[in-house]
């Protein structure tokens, strides 16, 4: 989720998203966003996201944000360093 989309932000949307499905239901949200300090991680945690990567996204925090969040065990997603 982009934290910063012109309509709708990331915050507005992941709250909405919350609200609409019930606890077993509710979809991973990983926030994607150049706001990358300790506050911006609590605000994205705050509403409800599963999990938050700072821009530039890199592959190996793509990777441990994706396992960090998955219903699989981490062994069984295959990462490409």
């Amino acid at each position: 989720m982009d934290i910063q989309m012109p309509r709708a932000d990331g915050i507005e949307t992941s709250l909405e998203l919350r609200r609409r499905y019930v606890d077993g239901e509710k979809p991973t949200i990983i926030a994607l966003t150049a706001n990358a300090t300790a506050n911006d991680r609590e605000k994205c945690q705050q509403v409800g996201m599963s999990s938050h990567i700072a821009k530039p996204i890199l592959p190996n925090d793509l990777a441990a944000a994706l396992m960090s969040t998955s219903p699989l065990q981490p062994s069984a997603i295959k990462r490409q360093d």
